[in-house]
């Protein structure tokens, strides 16, 4: 999830600044779209530029070149981050025994009614 979150980041911060697309004749471009809450009417908004994937260039000589050849520093790194515990582990587990006899006391009440 970490690392998700962290290509994210990279993600958007390298296209956060995209410039707005225009055609070859160097009109920009526009698109129309309906979006629900305006009940039928419509919005015009400008396109931008294809997203780029450069840091993905970066991230891989990072990779060949630093990690692969001596990862000791990096998993020294990732051993300092602390992972959370399960969030199932903040619940108390019932005994099976007392669970099943419960879950079948609940339909024995509901067929008598």
């Amino acid at each position: 999830m970490l690392c998700r979150l962290q290509l994210t980041a990279m993600h958007c911060n390298e296209n956060a600044t995209r410039e707005y697309s225009s055609t070859t004749a160097g009109e920009l471009r526009y698109s129309i779209t309906y979006p629900k809450y305006k009940h039928g009417d419509f919005m015009v908004r400008q396109l931008k530029s294809r997203p780029t994937a450069g840091y993905i260039d970066a991230l891989m000589e990072l990779l060949f070149h630093n990690v692969l050849e001596d990862p000791r520093p990096y998993q020294e790194l990732l051993d300092k981050i602390s992972v959370p515990e399960p969030l199932c582990v903040q619940f108390t587990r019932p005994d099976k025994q007392d669970a099943v006899a419960r879950h079948k006391s609940r339909f024995c009440k509901d067929r008598h009614r």
